[in-house]
């Protein structure tokens, strides 16, 4: 009778083992997961900043060279009153 509960006692507890290295090996995924994903999003946040500011500069000519050409065509308005 003794000899059973010995087995049983060590059979609980190479069960837990085994379930608390598979919550292990769960939470070891998970976070290596995470960190994965939270250095993608930083990545990302980077190359869009670098794309905002290329676009930025790149509409601040577009609305200067409008500017220009627009100084350069006289109003509609003017031309009718000439006619």
């Amino acid at each position: 009778m003794e000899e059973t509960m010995k087995v049983s006692a060590v059979t609980n507890t190479t069960s837990d083992t085994k379930l608390d290295g598979r919550k292990s090996l769960v939470d070891t995924l998970f976070d290596t997961l995470t960190l994965k994903t939270a250095k993608g999003l930083i990545i990302a946040k980077d190359a869009l900043e670098t794309v905002a500011r290329w676009l930025d500069t790149r509409a601040k000519l577009v609305g200067e060279l409008a500017t220009k050409l627009s100084a350069g065509v006289p109003s509609t308005s003017a031309s009718e009153n000439a006619s």
